[in-house]
């Protein structure tokens, strides 16, 4: 049995490279794979051959000869599978259909006004009745601001007033397929890492700056969520000691500082009025974004210092809000991280800008079948014939 087992393993380690290999390196030839991997060519044409059954890949042409016959590329089938993608939040429900690239192929989005929650899985029932009619769904992903435990459950989000909801079980009452739920901005983080701007870091840390602050880090490809549940919740920093107080019971947390309200608060009017002046490139709206820079730069500078990320990804619903504060984080950070850290640590925008919370939540889902390609389409039948009705 142990043998079986060992060889089992051994099929789903193989499979999973070998689609890794596709995706990121395709169109590419199986003697090129076999080459890459140091495996040998009858073990990649047959894991080739399990792929292009299950229609995960694909061949696309053929390649050039060093002599003999030309060698058939393969490159991945984005259309083979779609997750669906849900961001919640109390002032919108957000979804979007996702192929196997990560790539949003179609979304909705209904603005909300303080609905209460019920309502607001009314609203995500209609979306996935209407989206899920047109697609062959593999799953869904739903990601919500604040700590979501292991088990589902929402314990608290600051911003929202949502305490103690059963986020996975609400989700799966009205989805009739895999359901993952997860922290926003670390699903965020697990979005770059596999289909952004993160491909080819191991550890990376997404920072999201929105109504209030959060980060998700992404620690030897796996989400890192403490052994309490709540690591990344950068946004409660105390940077301030005596500064305003905050939902979370603390005072002066960075979320309080340098979250768009705060920005907005201090320039002296509302956000949409702030940004305007922003991009108009208003001198005191600028001084503003700069002061918070400085503060939100020595946070993480401080955690470049704890975690040694190679990449930190910034992202926000307000594009412009990121495109400002870069260039102030990467000065402070250059000048506050250990010496020898400095220079090497990468700060960049999402890939997926505005879209990265819908991106990050179907990739919960699609990366469970990147990974674990064999087991996926073995015990899942419902990948064949898809879940929409």
């Amino acid at each position: 049995m142990q043998n079986i087992a060992n060889s089992v393993q051994l099929k789903e380690r193989n499979m999973a490279r070998v689609l890794a290999t596709i995706r990121t390196r395709g169109p590419i030839s199986r003697i090129s794979i076999a080459k890459e991997l140091d495996l040998s060519p009858p073990t990649v044409s047959s894991v080739v051959d399990e792929l292009l059954a299950s229609q995960l890949v694909e061949e696309v042409g053929v390649g050039l000869s060093g002599g003999g016959r030309k060698p058939v590329l393969l490159a991945l089938k984005p259309s083979s599978a779609y997750a669906l993608g849900a961001d919640l939040s109390d002032q919108s429900v957000k979804m979007a259909v996702v192929n196997l690239a990560g790539q949003v192929v179609e979304s909705r989005e209904r603005e909300l006004r303080g609905e209460a929650w019920p309502e607001l899985f009314q609203v995500l029932a209609s979306f996935i009745e209407e989206l899920g009619s047109k697609y062959k769904l593999v799953g869904m992903g739903v990601v919500a601001p604040g700590i979501i435990s292991p088990d589902g459950m929402l314990h608290f989000a600051s911003r929202e007033g949502w305490r103690n909801l059963p986020l996975l079980e609400d989700c799966q009452a009205i989805f009739p397929g895999p359901v993952a739920v997860e922290n926003n901005v670390r699903a965020m983080a697990l979005g770059e890492y596999w289909f952004g701007v993160g491909q080819e870091a191991h550890n990376l840390v997404m920072v999201r700056i929105g109504g209030g602050i959060g980060s998700g880090i992404v620690f030897d490809g796996q989400i890192f969520r403490g052994d309490l549940g709540a690591a990344g919740e950068i946004g409660h920093v105390t940077v301030e000691p005596d500064g305003p107080p905050c939902q979370c019971g603390n005072r002066g947390c960075l979320e309080k500082v340098a979250a768009l309200p705060a920005l907005a608060n201090k320039w002296g009017g509302g956000e949409e009025e702030f940004l305007a002046a922003l991009e108009a490139g208003e001198a005191r709206a600028e001084a503003v974004v700069r002061e918070a820079g400085e503060v939100l730069g020595l946070a993480l500078a401080n955690l470049i210092n704890l975690f040694s990320p190679r990449l930190i990804v910034l992202s926000s619903p307000k594009g412009l809000i990121v495109d400002k504060l870069l260039p102030v984080l990467r000065q402070v950070i250059d000048a506050r991280a250990i010496s020898w850290q400095r220079g090497r640590v990468t700060v960049v925008a999402s890939a997926h800008r505005e879209k990265s919370p819908v991106v990050g939540a179907a990739t919960l889902i699609l990366a469970r079948l990147l990974s674990q390609p064999r087991s996926f389409l073995v015990e899942k039948d419902h990948f064949q014939e898809g879940i929409g009705r």
